[in-house]
């Protein structure tokens, strides 16, 4: 008979430990016979008879197990599946109330594994899970059999739509529960439970999130300050996400994320003061989920530590400047007023970007990121950085000097457009400097208005291009004697430019919004599919869900796994169609057409570092370019037409459809 389960650590699965258990290789030999024909049937009338007749604790308790190890076959069997959930009614929901701790702990542990059956009767289900919740409400039960009560839970919950109604009034006994269970017992598997639980019950979460929250933080530090802490890693490493998904719950509850803040800021600080390098991800992450909304003054503390820890800290293997990036750009963007009210918390943010755009051994990934959050500095401060704009302007044109690496094609780009945002947010203010700093007799202007006009095709995703565009329109707007040379002599080399960029602009402005409509549209047809019917089994990851070709195996055949069958069939069609392609075959130009449409939205690893300039209601660019040509008409009229003279008809069709757009955006 298969063997009763450690009362230490219940039935959690360790692989390394199967290897050299005999009840685990007991139950794969049970899961290889049961695909053969005629052998399910007796082995289920053997386990019935016992179940039935024995009083024997390790008897029943071997019988059940022998049960979940048939869960497969039972479940998928036309014969045997209509009367899984009669079976379990019968045989297996009463042992919840066993006697013995092994009998109750492997009859939940059962009952996980038939969490994906037909249930045609509701009441069932409703049995099942209120008999779970019973053990875990029970003060007096043994940690076993709660922690697989957990895992049942977690289970019927991800399978069984019903089972929701029955949980839903005890979610906040169910997660202290589960949370007393890693604390004392130092079962680590069952957090997951908390995260189906905070996923499933937001409603209900919410009130309880604070508390939830300063359990786990408590747990987490009395972890990392234990001498256990190896043996308890993968505890930590599921605490922090966890956090995570509370602070994402409770993002628009200001009243309570204040609370849960409190908490969570309390592992973050030991983190960052005892230098736990292993968690500086972590930390991240959860900096992200607490700069949502606002930046409270703790989180002003945190910011100055964490400037600590970058100035101090080995930048190129642990705490990269990319790492941090994003945490830096929401300190500026989400409480802009609090950042600027500071200088010191001004001057560490430039200091951390020139720090890392002088190191060479940095990497272009660092520099391309250090430059965004300069270029975030000044788009989101506007003029309230323009005492700090001429130390920005020096630092970029400094590393424009040095060359790139090969691959990052997005740093020269992105560091001209630092310039470009300077000169678009302070004109006046960048212009004497960027002329003091220059050569004499020199216009600075040139370099960078060639530079433009020769990136055109390099700048990526919608916004580098409108600030390029911006940039452009602010050298056209520029006097006669300070505007660069290039437009003053050949305008239309600059139009030119100017028109490939809206081009492309305007192409991945339609690509991102399809992207946006498919997504919406992708949505709306997963909620009508969720709500198409509550009794149906959702797929649970594992070997035991792989589906079988037939009920019966014959001697000779082995049991194919569909869904490889599944992957080589598209594999082959894959093939088949690049074949096709490569023999120039069969009309490729709607497929052709869409990729090259794709391409064109490249959302770009610093598109998503978002400023007031890019808002709904930022500048339209459309407009601008417009506005700005007419302008230089009326101060240039000879320039101009001969600008727009003889233009090629690609081009007249292209400016033409600009001032259409142009047209439509100011109306």
């Amino acid at each position: 008979m298969l063997n009763s389960p450690s009362i230490a650590h219940g039935f959690a699965s360790n692989i390394f430990e199967d290897l050299h258990n005999p009840a685990a290789g007991a139950g794969a030999l049970l899961r290889g016979l049961a695909k053969r024909k005629d052998i399910v049937q007796p082995v289920l009338a053997f386990t019935i008879q016992i179940l039935q007749q024995s009083s024997d604790p390790c008897e029943v308790e071997g019988a059940l197990r022998m049960i979940g190890e048939l869960n497969h076959q039972l479940t998928k069997s036309k014969k045997y599946k209509k009367d899984v959930e009669r079976m379990l009614d019968a045989l297996i929901i009463s042992r919840l109330r066993d006697p013995s701790k092994f009998v109750r702990a492997r009859a939940a542990w059962c009952l996980k594994e038939y969490s994906d059956a037909h249930f045609h009767t509701k009441s069932i289900i409703v049995k099942v899970v209120d008999g779970l919740i019973q053990i875990m409400c029970d003060a007096n039960e043994e940690l076993p059999v709660k922690v697989e009560s957990a895992l049942a839970i977690q289970s019927f919950l991800e399978d069984q739509e019903r089972a929701h109604a029955v949980v839903k009034p005890h979610v906040r006994t169910l997660v202290l529960q589960i949370l007393e269970i890693v604390s004392k017992a130092q079962i680590d598997d069952v957090i997951s439970v908390v995260d189906e639980l905070l996923e499933q019950f937001v409603d209900e979460v919410i009130p309880v999130a604070a508390e939830v929250a300063e359990h786990l933080s408590n747990l987490f530090l009395e972890i990392l300050t234990s001498d256990t802490i190896d043996d308890r890693t993968p505890a930590l490493n599921s605490i922090i996400p966890t956090l995570g998904s509370i602070l994402d719950l409770v993002e628009d509850h200001r009243e309570v994320m204040v609370h849960v803040e409190a908490s969570v800021l309390k592992p973050i600080n030991c983190i960052l003061t005892a230098g736990h390098i292993e968690f500086y991800d972590d930390v991240i992450i959860l900096l992200q989920s607490l700069l949502q909304t606002y930046v409270s003054e703790p989180m002003w503390a945190v910011y100055n530590e964490l400037y600590k820890v970058f100035k101090t800290t080995d930048r190129q293997s642990i705490l990269p400047f990319s790492d941090i990036a994003h945490v830096l750009h929401m300190y500026i963007v989400t409480d802009n007023e609090s950042f600027l009210a500071f200088p010191e918390r001004m001057n560490a943010m430039i200091d951390m970007c020139q720090v890392t755009l002088q190191e060479d051994d940095s990497g272009d990934e660092n520099h391309l990121y250090a430059a965004k959050i300069l270029e975030t500095i000044i788009l989101e401060c506007g003029t309230h950085a323009a005492e700090v704009i001429p130390t920005i302007i020096v630092t970029v044109l400094r590393r424009l000097m040095k060359p790139s690496e090969e691959g990052l094609s997005e740093l020269r780009p992105l560091l001209f457009l630092v310039i470009v945002a300077a000169l678009y947010t302070c004109t006046e203010l960048s212009l004497n400097y960027i002329h003091q700093i220059a050569e004499p007799n020199q216009n600075p202007l040139d370099y960078i208005c060639e530079e433009l006009v020769e990136l055109n095709k390099k700048f990526e995703g919608i916004h580098n291009r409108r600030l390029a565009l911006f940039g452009i329109c602010v050298l056209f707007l520029l006097p006669s004697s300070a505007r660069p040379t290039l437009i003053n002599t050949n305008p239309r080399k600059v139009l030119e430019a100017s028109l490939a960029i809206f081009d492309n602009l305007q192409r991945a402005l339609k690509t991102q919004a399809q992207n946006r409509k498919d997504e919406s549209g992708s949505e709306e047809s997963e909620a009508e599919s969720d709500d198409e019917g509550d009794t149906v089994a959702k797929p649970k990851k594992g070997a035991r869900h792989r589906k079988v070709q037939s009920e019966h195996l014959s001697d000779d055949e082995d049991e194919i796994d569909e869904m490889s069958l599944d992957y080589i069939d598209a594999m082959a069609k894959e093939c088949k169609r690049i074949g096709g392609e490569s023999d120039g075959n069969g009309d490729d130009d709607g497929d052709s057409d869409s990729a090259i449409e794709s391409s064109f939205f490249e959302e770009t690893d610093t598109e998503q570092f978002a400023t007031k300039f890019d808002d709904d209601d930022g500048p339209d660019v459309f407009v601008f370019f417009k506005q700005t040509m007419e302008q230089f008409e009326n101060r240039e009229p000879e320039l101009f037409a001969g600008m727009v003279g003889n233009l090629s008809p690609e081009t007249a069709e292209s400016l033409q459809n600009l001032i259409k757009r142009s047209e439509a955006d100011m109306s």
